[in-house]
């Protein structure tokens, strides 16, 4: 009888270890979730193609991605060699009225290698705001600043030469008139706690499980 009971204590043992090990999970995201979110973040720029090399880390409410290469395809990303450096933020958007739903915004400066890349970059923001909204966009132009905006004028885009950088924007704000510092031979992409927010409900669930607990993030490339 005590033998039996003995061995039904150590079934039992085993089988909460078990289920123990089973649910317990590493601190911080896989890798596997953070491909999903890099994926996402570059199939909202039009790519279908997520980056192959990706490293990250997690420092405690920050998360930083760092890719082996510039992300491709897509209008947007197409203009990244166009760049010698990129910073992006993207942001928390609350279009009026109060009724709509608040979204990620990207606004963004850049130091051109050319002198047509603002022109170049408002076109591929037309094509890259054809895909993401319904209806045709149209391209108005605004002191010194060229905007995508629908048939009843909402923004949803633009691009601005500002000296020798170009500014941009994409999903409802206007491109800043004045670049913040950009990264020499980087692309930088930031997100806050609010955008974090706005972007979870958009993403597919891997993507959101490597949000996390995150209050940051932090994705950088280089720029060739």
């Amino acid at each position: 009888m005590r033998r039996r009971a003995a061995a039904l204590a150590l079934a039992t043992v085993t089988v909460l270890t078990a289920c123990g090990e089973k649910e317990e999970r590493a601190p911080g995201p896989s890798h596997v979730e953070v491909r999903a979110l890099v994926a996402a973040a570059t199939g909202a720029m039009g790519s279908d193609t997520a980056p192959s090399v990706i490293a990250f880390s997690a420092e405690g409410r920050v998360l930083s991605i760092r890719l082996g290469a510039p992300p491709a395809g897509g209008a947007v990303l197409g203009l990244l060699a166009s760049f010698r450096g990129v910073h992006a933020e993207v942001v928390q958007f609350c279009p009026k009225p109060a009724l709509l739903r608040c979204r990620p915004a990207l606004q963004a400066s850049a130091s051109a290698r050319s002198p047509d890349a603002a022109g170049r970059t408002a076109a591929a923001l037309r094509d890259l705001a054809a895909i993401t909204y319904e209806g045709r966009p149209l391209v108005r132009r605004d002191a010194g600043a060229t905007l995508i905006v629908t048939a009843n004028d909402e923004l949803l885009a633009g691009a601005r030469k500002a000296g020798p950088a170009v500014t941009f924007a994409f999903g409802g704000l206007d491109p800043p008139r004045r670049p913040a510092p950009i990264p020499a031979g980087r692309l930088v992409v930031e997100a806050g706690t609010a955008a974090l927010v706005a972007a979870r409900r958009e993403l597919p669930p891997a993507a959101q499980r490597a949000l996390a607990g995150v209050r940051r993030v932090v994705l950088s490339a280089p720029l060739r």
